[in-house]
């Protein structure tokens, strides 16, 4: 098999491009041809999964429209760091990308939705390669492993997505000498984060900023001093009064507003009186 020429360890999936034919599944994946022909007798029209990570010296960056645009999310990230380098490419059944890196030395793990529509697979994970097919379409190479040489990651989407450790002070925490204080602190909070993001025009990363601030009010709602709904409502109407609601849906800045919600909810915020 052609993949398994390219040093990539192969195993069999069903039509949904998840569920693995083979009794373990990414533990499985053989890049021998003996066990490769065995599978594909048993199962011949069966899904062709690759695992991903140390097996296969790579990883894959999913790049999903479904939800959040993960398509926008990568053009934003690019105009702010660089483009990434010219590597393999699929084009997924639902019009996103997997994108094709060697892995590297440093340790990495599988990320999900690390920024808005943007998943990691490596050790552990796996992705479906072409000429896999699901109900919404088939697989299909952009760039081919047969056409030019997988490319390393530059040092920082590296970053991003596995952060070096830093050292930071502690945030400090809330001082609040009464309960209008606070109060008055929140809503000021709120009211600068909306008018950011509502203040963001197009083509400057909108999403990504709609994003942050949802993460930086998640604090908020993690240390239980404002209600989620207050906040997802404010960052909806600002999100609505920069366009970003028109341009890519009510549903996609919906999932961005969860996802940013979700990091800061990790991370509440402290409040000393």
């Amino acid at each position: 098999m052609a993949l398994a020429a390219q040093g990539l360890a192969v195993f069999p999936a069903a039509g949904d491009c998840r569920r693995p034919l083979t009794p373990h599944g990414y533990r499985d994946a053989s890049k021998a041809a003996e066990a490769i022909d065995r599978w594909w007798a048993r199962h011949p029209g069966a899904n062709l999964a690759v695992a991903c990570g140390a097996v296969s010296s790579v990883f894959v960056l999913d790049v999903d429209v479904k939800g959040a645009n993960g398509l926008r999310t990568l053009a934003e990230l690019e105009l702010v760091h660089g483009p990434l380098p010219v590597t393999w490419r699929t084009i997924t059944p639902s019009g996103g990308r997997h994108i094709w890196f060697r892995q590297p030395t440093r340790a990495l793990r599988n990320r999900v939705n690390f920024a808005p529509g943007l998943d990691v697979r490596t050790n552990g994970g796996s992705v479906a390669a072409p000429p896999s097919r699901k109900s919404a379409g088939a697989y299909r190479w952009e760039i081919a492993p047969w056409d030019r040489p997988i490319a390393d990651a530059p040092a920082w989407f590296l970053d991003l997505i596995d952060p070096p450790p830093v050292v930071r002070p502690p945030r400090p925490p809330i001082r609040a000498g009464s309960r209008d204080r606070l109060a008055s602190y929140i809503a000021a909070a709120i009211d600068g984060e909306c008018r950011e993001v509502a203040r963001t025009p197009a083509n400057s990363g909108r999403n990504l900023r709609l994003f942050k601030a949802a993460a930086n009010l998640g604090g908020f709602v993690g240390a239980s001093l404002v209600p989620e709904p207050l906040i997802v409502d404010a960052l909806e109407a600002a999100a609505g009064e920069c366009g970003l609601i028109a341009e890519d849906g009510r549903r996609a800045v919906a999932a961005t507003i969860a996802s940013g919600l979700a990091r800061g909810v990790a991370n509440p915020r402290e409040v000393r009186r």
